[in-house]
């Protein structure tokens, strides 16, 4: 048992103008939010905090062992993940949030996100007791006081604090009730002098559930959070990479490993006629396919069960000439297309998994087209304009309306996003002289850096993440073969160029369940050629032919750097 003069803190807290404009939680449950509720995870652990003031981390594990059934992530995980975005000893506690949307916990070939943050009103019991029924409520809090109350096992009380403005530390409650209620589910007595009628808090802090009373949570908070959802697992166990492309008959072929980072089938064809690819995943794990077909209207494929077999192909309507697919902080996703007019088109997912809206214009006038979510959920649309610059607009808020259309400058011909290990978004793109430039966002969800040039001379891109979170580039140069060059060191500076040789006119990146990259290719005799790393993070094999005759490549699941 820890010393409770021992006992770590590190939340720093989130700056007074991201609360002022922070999403609020709506209580859509308020009225029918249960009159006594809590969750009690059969493991919980100090995940860390122990040692290190990574309580802002280590909470985040509690709400994923709130699942149902509990999803225990282990103290090497969550020290990893904070040692990875280097809050191992302190974290603001909105930045973690913002993280955890797109780059969660992974264990046993799992990736375990957060939905996007809501700030919630602590102070309104209502409007707080019905955001802990829908998962845990996140804190932020003075510790000085609780410190004195944590006894190192399940049960203690925290009672009579006063005002404290001092935010180090962050808790979560997860149940609330009458004292005596919230007692008899930990299975302890109310103390003397307690009065148990009085309306308490299940709290937890450094491997424990207390019970604190309403008056001394709201003296030492300063700011709360809900998930929405608390967690989405985003990469199963047992993910196979697939392989989707047009045959020389128009049709959608694709093959698939056999079994994760294994062998694989043959080629089976999917039918239709088509001449743009997309593929994202549902909110319940089934694959769906985004083509144009012959019409120039978006048609749609889906896995009926996660996978499982597939619908057959339906029309989703429009006249489109590009083409991507996001999915957003909720789980639906969204459609982005070039219409026939040259300005870009949207249609979303009603619900997750559900049907879909008619098409809406985003306006402008495009000719290259990229859609990334940012660390705090909102989706960011990036284009080239008219006048061969990079354009961008974004969601005001996760899940939510438009801003207008902006200009990054530069000139463009080539584009690619992706998203470093610490959440900030950055901007590949081919600029005029034949060079790879970048941009990237100084802050995650924020402002932008100017243009750079990482050199070269290239005519295909795509980008991955490496297993330890370094990006890496990919790129065909002007002997056309692959070349590539990574960061040295998670969201930080670059190699050189080197080449992995072969000779390619298609490009794709995509990530075994193991964490190994592996590329694909069309060969100079139309077949898919292939080439992977042989351990995460590390070098790589040859080139060898996955046959067939292509002319459109695309692959699930992408390499994690692609946002």
């Amino acid at each position: 048992m820890p010393d409770a003069t021992d006992l770590k803190r590190g939340a720093l807290a989130t700056p007074r103008s991201v609360l002022a404009t922070a999403a609020p939680y709506i209580a859509s449950t308020l009225l029918g939010a249960p009159p006594e509720y809590i969750v009690i995870p059969p493991h919980i652990s100090m995940w860390g905090n122990d040692a290190h003031g990574d309580c802002v981390t280590a909470e985040e594990a509690f709400a994923k062992a709130c699942y149902q059934p509990e999803i225990f992530i282990s103290d090497g995980e969550v020290i990893n993940w904070a040692t990875r975005h280097g809050v191992l000893e302190g974290a603001y506690i909105n930045q973690v949030l913002d993280w955890m949307v797109n780059d969660g916990f992974q264990q046993d070939g799992q990736v375990y996100d957060d939905g996007a943050k809501r700030s919630v009103d602590w102070t309104q019991s209502g409007i707080l007791k019905a955001a802990i029924s829908e998962g845990p409520v996140k804190l932020g809090i003075a510790a000085d006081q609780l410190q004195g109350a944590y006894s190192g096992r399940t049960g203690w009380f925290a009672t009579g604090f006063h005002a404290d403005a001092k935010e180090d530390h962050s808790v979560a409650l997860c149940g609330y009730g009458s004292m005596t209620w919230l007692a008899q589910q930990l299975g302890v007595a109310v103390p003397a002098g307690v009065d148990g009628t009085k309306p308490g808090y299940a709290m937890f802090t450094w491997n424990t559930i207390g019970i604190i009373d309403e008056p001394s949570m709201r003296a030492i908070t300063h700011e709360a959070w809900l998930r929405v959802p608390t967690t989405n697992i985003v990469s199963q166990t047992g993910v196979r990479i697939h392989v989707f492309a047009r045959g020389g008959d128009g049709a959608l072929w694709h093959m698939w490993q056999t079994a994760p980072n294994n062998g694989w089938s043959g080629w089976y064809s999917l039918g239709g006629w088509i001449d743009l690819i997309k593929v994202s995943t549902n909110a319940d794990g089934r694959l769906e396919i985004f083509a144009r077909g012959g019409d120039g209207a978006v048609w749609h494929n889906w896995e009926t069960t996660p996978g499982g077999g597939w619908s057959g192909w339906y029309s989703l309507g429009g006249w489109i000439d590009m083409l991507d697919v996001v999915k957003n902080a909720d789980g639906r996703l969204e459609i982005f297309a070039r219409g026939g007019d040259g300005a870009l088109w949207h249609m979303w997912q009603t619900a997750p998994n559900n049907g879909w809206s008619g098409w809406y214009s985003l306006g402008g006038w495009i000719d290259m087209l990229d859609v990334a979510r940012n660390a705090d959920g909102r989706l960011e649309i990036f284009a080239r304009g008219g006048d061969g610059a990079l354009w961008h607009m974004w969601q005001t808020a996760p899940n939510n309306g438009w801003s207008g259309w902006y200009s990054l400058g530069g000139w463009i011909d080539r584009l690619d996003m992706a998203r470093n290990a610490d959440g900030r978004l950055e901007i590949f793109a081919r600029g005029g002289d034949g060079a790879l430039w970048h941009m990237w966002q100084t802050a995650p969800s924020n402002g932008w850096s100017g243009w750079y040039s990482l050199g070269g001379w290239i005519d295909m891109l795509d980008i991955g993440k490496n297993a330890d979170g370094r990006l890496e580039i990919f790129a065909r140069g002007g002997d056309g073969a692959v070349w590539h060059m990574w960061q040295t060191a998670p969201s930080n500076g670059w190699s050189g160029w080197y080449s992995l040789g072969g000779w390619i006119d298609l490009l794709k990146v995509a990530s075994n369940a193991d964490g190994r990259m592996e590329i694909f290719a069309r060969g100079g005799d139309g077949a898919v050629w292939h080439m992977w790393q042989t351990a995460p993070s590390n070098g790589w094999s040859g080139w060898y032919s996955l046959g067939g005759w292509i002319d459109q490549l695309e692959t699930w699941p992408e390499a994690p750097g692609n946002p």
